[in-house]
């Protein structure tokens, strides 16, 4: 069930012909869950963050890259527009500046929270070309919201095809992801 997620004809679809794009890429898979995404990719990537703070996700991603330890981090921190140790929330600023390290694509699925997050980010993606696959479906404005931040940074945005079914708040049928870049 997860893999079809990825089904090139899915909305929830990240990116489109991934076979070359990670090729000594950086990736900060945030919301990263059981980080299929990363680790489908892992042979490619130079290097992934993967950003999760549910711990039985935690302890799994642990364990599945534990071969790859040179290549990958685990940060459990949740991502937001404020840098606050109380809450162990981190900004994308904060986080590349303190590391030193800018993404070349950021996958991002944390329900609901995107926004928050891309707002932290804000600094990082303007002075920056990044790639981006931000999920919409969790809010009822996200697709709006997100694709006017992300044009007001110049980035070019495309929605995947199709919709999700939300049957909790209005619109029911909601389109999966935006993917972005400049």
């Amino acid at each position: 069930v997860l893999l079809i997620e990825q089904d090139p004809h899915s909305p929830h679809l990240y990116w489109h012909n991934t076979e070359s794009i990670f090729k000594n890429k950086s990736l900060f898979d945030i919301g990263s869950a059981e980080g299929l995404i990363a680790l489908e990719h892992i042979d490619d990537l130079k290097h992934v963050y993967l950003f999760e703070c549910e711990d039985m996700w935690v302890e799994a991603l642990r364990e599945t890259f534990k071969p790859f330890s040179d290549k990958t981090t685990i940060v459990e921190k949740y991502v937001s527009d404020v840098t606050n140790s109380d809450d162990n929330t981190i900004t994308i600023n904060d986080f590349t500046k303190q590391y030193n390290v800018v993404p070349d694509y950021i996958k991002m699925d944390i329900e609901g929270f995107e926004e928050k997050a891309l707002e932290g980010g804000k600094e990082t993606l303007k002075n920056n070309n990044i790639h981006l696959a931000v999920c919409l479906y969790h809010t009822p404005d996200a697709e709006k919201n997100i694709t006017t931040f992300l044009k007001e940074l110049n980035y070019n945005c495309e929605i995947s095809e199709g919709c999700i079914i939300n049957d909790e708040i209005p619109p029911y049928f909601r389109p999966g992801v935006v993917r972005a870049h400049k």
